[in-house]
This record gives structure tokens, sequence and C-alpha cells, in this order.
């Protein structure tokens, strides 16, 4: 819950968000009723042009929709009567981070759509429940929650820095990972395409049990938080003068309907009990997208992993070292191995 020591601790979206009035943001997953829902609001609320990217077309639109009649009904409040509020803008980006060619299709028509990109949030997860390789052959879970939003941040990274060098420019990139990522051995290795594709399965023929699920599901979120490290080392190497700031964020543990799914039914009425909402699990990610305290404390902020709410917090064991360039060398060589239509073993 709330930490008053920490520099987020009075953070309010509602409230605290700066005017985003010219700023673009493409959110990935958020088209639900979860985090990526509440963030998208909030970022549009401030005036950011939102982009959505979502696999279905429908969900995007009736999201969107949603959020219009929600941002009304808030200007209807009286205690907030007479304040400016800009129409909200949003679109839809269509987004399968299911293989790498898909995510490239997708970087490809957002360039033709926008000369900037100042917010990226890699906020879409899933927890396969059947293990599988795709295209590139890579493991879905990994692929999906790690691999499609390396392919996404790295193939959009010219376009956040030339964002970067843009007068008042303030570029934040902001990876979605899971406390949970504490759970994976300490001494684990994520060096080859071989140690992504591990079942994590005790018996092969339990490479389709819910523990192995989980345990796939925690390495991917471990992989989100290396890959913050090395991309913020490889970003400052730039010297920009406004440097971009990178990000990995636990929200905490939010009640929202990817989550009820994992509940047995008898049990989702207790989860408010030891459960936050989606619009308190959105706090920490929009914190970190545009606190202005995360600017100017960036020494404080950058490459860090942050717990509710904008706390920097402990990474996992398995963290620590140089392991974070081994993974992001073999997650280079999956991107152009896809250029071949073919995904390859090391």
């Amino acid at each position: 819950m709330c930490q008053d020591n920490s520099a987020g601790a009075a953070f309010d979206p509602a409230a605290d968000i700066p005017d985003l009035t010219g700023r673009v943001a493409l959110i990935t997953g958020a088209n639900s009723c979860g985090i990526g829902f509440e963030i998208t609001k909030r970022l549009a609320a401030a005036g950011a042009r939102v982009y959505l990217g979502c696999r279905h077309a429908g969900r995007a639109r009736k999201a969107m929709a949603d959020i219009r009649e929600s941002l009304k009904r808030e200007s209807m409040d009286p205690r907030k009567l007479g304040e400016k509020r800009l129409a909200p803008q949003m679109e839809f980006l269509h987004l399968d981070l299911i293989t790498v060619e898909s995510v490239r299709e997708t970087v490809e028509d957002f360039l033709r759509k926008e000369t900037r990109l100042d917010i990226l949030i890699c906020n879409a997860v899933t927890l396969s429940k059947q293990y599988e390789l795709n295209e590139d052959g890579v493991e879905t879970t990994m692929a999906v929650n790690y691999i499609g939003h390396f392919a996404l941040t790295t193939l959009l990274q010219p376009l956040l820095l030339h964002t970067a060098l843009l007068p008042g420019a303030d570029v934040r990139i902001v990876m979605m990972t899971s406390a949970l990522h504490t759970k994976v051995p300490k001494d684990i290795k994520l060096h080859t395409q071989a140690d992504l594709n591990a079942t994590k399965a005790q018996f092969l023929s339990c490479k389709d049990s819910r523990m192995a699920c989980y345990r796939r599901y925690f390495v991917s979120k471990l992989a989100l938080v290396l890959f913050t490290r090395s991309l913020q080392r490889r970003l400052d190497a730039h010297e920009l003068p406004n440097p971009i700031i990178v990000t990995c964020v636990h929200p905490g543990m939010v009640s929202s309907e990817n989550m009820k799914s994992q509940v047995p039914a008898p049990f989702r009425p207790l989860l408010p009990l030891f459960s936050i909402t989606p619009p308190r699990g959105a706090y920490t990610p929009l914190f970190a997208a545009t606190a202005p305290v995360v600017r100017t404390r960036r020494r404080e902020y950058a490459g860090q992993y942050l717990v509710p709410f904008g706390k920097v917090g402990k990474v996992a064991k398995a963290a620590d070292g140089e392991d974070g360039e081994a993974l992001f060398r073999i997650s280079e060589e999956i991107v152009r191995s896809s250029t071949r239509g073919c995904g390859r073993e090391s």
C-alpha cells in the first residue's frame, strides 16, 4: 500500500500530472478495464494524444468511449466546475506482440502517423496456459511479455531519441513488471534462446501445468527488469541534453480482470482484502511516466525498479550482475532473425 516515505506517496494522477498538451504516448494492452485503461484515461485527461496498442479494434474503441464518458462525468463534479478540460485525444493502434514481424508492422504504421513519442508504457501481459513456440521460435509468454516489448521499444528508439532532442523534452519509457520476478531462482541464466524457451516444469509432462505457466510468467517479468537496466545504460551513452528515463514498475497487487481469472471463484470476494483497484494500480506507472520529481531526481530513478507508490524497490538477486547484457544481445539476435522469417536457437 502507500508508503509515506516514498516520493510518490502524495502523487495524485487526477491532479498532479503536468499539462501534456502536444505530447504523444503509446500504451500497450490498454483496452480492458485494468491498469492500461486507467493510464490511458489519465494521460488523455492531461492533454496527451494517446495511442492504445491493442489487438482488437472493437475493444479499443469501447475503451475509448468508456474513457470519454468517465472524463465527462468527472467534469460535471461540482468541485471541478470551471476547470478547463480538453477533449481527450485517443487512437487505436493495432498491435499484436506475439511475433516480431507483427510488432515491426505496428511500428511502421505508427511512424507514418507521428513524428514524436514522449511516453512509451509497455503494459500488455499474458499468462499462456499452453506451452508453445511462436513463429520466431520463442515461447509465447516470453514472446508477448518481453520479446514483443523489446522489439517495440528498440524499433521505436530512433523516434524516442529524436523526441528527446526537441525543446522541453521529457521522454519516459515504463516497463510493467511484477514483484513476482523475485520468485525466480537467483542462479537462472537468460543467455540463449533455449534459456528463454525453458518450460520451467519439473517434468516435461508438466509443461502445461499451472505452476509451470506461473514460472514462465515470473521469468518474463525478470527479463523486463534486466531490459530496463541495460536499455538505460545504452540510452545514457547518447549523452542527450534531456536524457531519456527508463523505469520498470510493480503496480501492486491489482484486482484486475486478469488477476481475477487466476483466482478460484469462491475466493474472489476476498480480493479487496489484499489487493488494490486498477485506478490505484495505475498510480506508480503514471508517477514513473509523468511526475516532475522523476526528472529533477533523475539519478535516483533512471533505470530503477519502482514499487507503490513511486518508491525505488529492491530487485531480485537474479537481476544483479551483468546478465542483462547477455539477454539484450540474444534479444537483438531474435529480432534480427525475424527478418529472415525464422527463429534460431543459440
